[in-house]
Parts: C-alpha cells; sequence; structure tokens
C-alpha cells in the first residue's frame, strides 16, 4: 500500500483489493455510505497516483481496477 493515503482511500484500495473484477464508482460509494460524486474524486486520484486504472474508459459508465504490479 504506498504511503500517505488518506484513510479513505486506503479503504477503497482495500475494497478494490477485495473485488474479483472491476468495479463501479456506484459500488464504491455504497460501500463507503458516501455520494456517487466524493466516490469518483477518490478514484480519480487514485487512479492519478497510479495505484488503480481504468478498466472500461466510457465516459459515463467506468469500472476501475487494481494495479497489478506482479507481472
Amino acid at each position: 500500500m504506498p504511503d500517505g493515503l488518506s484513510w479513505i482511500e486506503a479503504e477503497t484500495l482495500r475494497f478494490a483489493r477485495g473485488i474479483i473484477g472491476p468495479f463501479r464508482s456506484d459500488e464504491l460509494a455504497m460501500h463507503l455510505n458516501r455520494s456517487i460524486r466524493q466516490a469518483r474524486r477518490i478514484l480519480d486520484k487514485l487512479v492519478e497516483m497510479s495505484v488503480l486504472i481504468v478498466h472500461n474508459g466510457q465516459q459515463r459508465y467506468r469500472t476501475y481496477q487494481v494495479v497489478n504490479h506482479d507481472r
């Protein structure tokens, strides 16, 4: 886990690692009990930090996945 993550970013990463496949921002919002807009901001920040990737690049229905550094 990267250093300097807030608790909500760390929880997002834990959630993402527990999901078998890609997930949507609304699934994260429900898990964190936050709005979809807040979840998208968190996801965008983690993508910017190269912790998550956008799995499906469609503008409206993006899905996210953890970056696999094992390869």
